[in-house]
């Protein structure tokens, strides 16, 4: 079997709001994200163990 890293996603999704959300990973650290393109780059630097090139957290920082 393959090593897996587990990830645990938050995500609100909205009609006409931009899909957002939380990702924690295995480390415990978790990173906002707001749209896709974020989503996806949290969801690669979660599973990597690594945090993301962009800190989505740090541009929005009222999204629990």
């Amino acid at each position: 079997m393959p090593d897996t890293t587990p990830i645990r996603l938050e995500c609100e999704i909205a009609s006409f709001d931009p899909l957002h959300g939380r990702v924690t990973g295995a480390t415990g650290r978790s990173v906002a994200f707001r749209g896709w393109v974020e989503l996806a780059a949290a969801l690669s630097a979660a599973a990597a163990g690594t945090p993301p090139t962009t800190t989505p957290q740090e541009e929005h920082p009222n999204d629990h």
